[in-house]
């Protein structure tokens, strides 16, 4: 699974799955939130990745 992390490659296991929320810290570039093909939430979570809030971390409701 680690060289995948923040890949697409992941997507199609995770829909099948019906993944409410992924959460990851990789970054190249990244940002903080995106989603799935089939509509997962993933947020990435790598400390050099700004947040909405500006503050170096972040609060998940899920």
């Amino acid at each position: 699974i680690f060289p995948f992390l923040g890949s697409s490659r992941l997507a199609e296991t995770i829909d099948r799955f019906q993944v409410s929320a992924v959460v990851h810290g990789h970054a190249h570039r990244g940002s903080y939130e995106g989603q799935t093909p089939g509509g997962a939430k993933v947020y990435n979570v790598a400390m050099h990745v700004a947040k909405p809030s500006g503050r170096p971390y972040a609060l998940l409701e899920i």
